[in-house]
């Protein structure tokens, strides 16, 4: 798995060595958003903003 389609948010990639270097500062749910975050391109704060539906469709696409 290198590449998921996700509809109306965006291609989510695995996270490279300089995001996971920044997801290793993270603490506790920060974490786990982060490597949700940064594998579709976004920042904390962009991925937060999504609208709850499309957060969790993420979330159901990659963890599962």
């Amino acid at each position: 798995m290198t590449e998921i389609e996700i509809e109306g948010v965006d291609t989510y990639r695995l996270p490279n060595d300089w995001q996971y270097g920044r997801i290793g500062r993270l603490k506790g749910e920060a974490r786990h958003t982060a490597v949700l975050a940064f594998g579709c391109g976004m920042t904390l704060r962009q991925f937060a903003k999504l609208p709850p539906a499309k957060g969790r469709r993420s979330t159901e696409l990659i963890w599962r």
